[in-house]
């Protein structure tokens, strides 16, 4: 999956455009652009703004990655987004402990503002950015009816046995209030 317009405008939105290097408080590396730091960014460097978002379509690749491999649930499109926006600002190490502490997308949506981050002087800003990320994560949390993802298992979109049970719990949804909903529907009732 890729970061869509959505995404990359949020992150846009909360790291900002610097065309020269700076570095914060408390930090070894100079960062410039959309938030790219690395060894390849020196003291007073400058950029263009064209390079800034090469360097953030580079970035975003990197990011985009830690997410498939960390995220413990199906992902819709503004839930990836809001999700790599997130480890764009806290990381790879804060992307694992967001999936380790998260078994639903509830869980996960919830989670996003809790385990905002630790930097206090910037404490502020980043719950700021925290709600933005979490709205657009609930933004994409299935609309869908208990029916609805009946008729879906009947489909067979969901699988078998224990992996769509895991599936279906992973998604958020009460995998007993489903499947009596199956029942029923296979006996007539629909």
């Amino acid at each position: 999956m890729k970061t869509s317009k959505n995404g990359i405008d949020l992150i846009k939105q909360f790291e900002g455009c610097r065309l020269t290097a700076y570095r914060l408080p408390g930090e070894k590396l100079y960062t410039v652009g959309y938030g790219h730091s690395g060894p390849d960014v020196l003291a007073n460097m400058t950029i263009s703004q064209e390079r800034a978002e090469e360097l953030l379509k580079l970035d975003l690749v990197k990011f985009e990655r830690y997410v498939e491999q960390y995220a413990t649930i199906p992902l819709t499109q503004p839930q990836f987004d809001a999700l790599v926006s997130y480890t764009y600002n806290r990381g790879p190490g804060g992307m694992k402990k967001l999936a380790a502490a998260s078994k639903t997308a509830e869980d996960y949506a919830s989670n996003i503002v809790i385990l905002w981050g630790s930097a206090q002087r910037y404490k502020t800003a980043l719950i700021k950015r925290r709600r933005a990320e979490q709205a657009l994560f609930k933004s994409g949390m299935s609309k869908a009816t208990i029916h609805d993802i009946a008729q879906e298992v009947i489909d067979g979109k969901w699988g078998t046995g224990a992996a769509r049970k895991n599936a279906m719990t992973a998604a958020g949804w009460n995998y007993a209030e489903v499947q009596a909903e199956v029942n029923r529907i296979l006996k007539g009732g629909e």
